[in-house]
């Protein structure tokens, strides 16, 4: 198995080979341009919208979406009561959307994977998801644990959005 280097090398080297045989020249090995305003605007852009589609589901978007949530004032006539409750109900919803959050994944996992599977197996002309032997396959396996899961992942959801509801 080659190293991670010896690999990266390799690639550097057909690329420097294929660019010769073109007729190029070697890569531009000149100092990179500095960027203007309007490019830096673009870019912070671009990115954004990348870490927007990598972090659906994650704390950020939850402590973002967080900030435009409504939480109770507390008056019990002790400012640390008042505080902890307040904490404790930004930690409860904060446990709600991680719980949202977490059974979307096991909604992926569980439903959706095994239809893009046999979706992909049916553009193949396969079965891909065929028994193996006397048991099912793996993946099929997998989503009935999946189903068990999201059935008690969604009652709690459930339970918990009613208590929270009624805080």
């Amino acid at each position: 198995m080659k190293k991670r280097s010896e690999a990266s090398n390799h690639d550097r080297q057909s690329v420097a080979q294929s660019q010769q045989q073109d007729g190029n020249s070697l890569p531009d090995t000149s100092p990179p341009k500095k960027l203007s305003v309007n490019d830096d605007t673009s870019l912070s852009t671009s990115n954004e919208k990348l870490g927007n589609a990598v972090s659906d589901r994650s704390s950020t978007t939850t402590t973002a979406s967080a900030e435009n949530e409504v939480v109770p004032d507390y008056c019990t006539g002790n400012e640390e009561e008042d505080k902890r409750l307040k904490k404790l109900h930004h930690a409860a919803k904060e446990f709600y959307t991680v719980q949202e959050s977490f059974l979307k994944y096991l909604k992926d996992m569980g439903e959706v994977y095994p239809e893009y599977v046999t979706e992909f197996g049916k553009r193949l002309g396969k079965d891909l998801l065929i028994r193996q032997g006397s048991q099912l396959h793996i993946v099929r396996e997998l989503q009935i644990l999946f189903e068990q899961l999201i059935g008690f992942h969604r009652l709690l959801l459930e339970e918990f959005s009613s208590r929270l509801d009624n805080w």
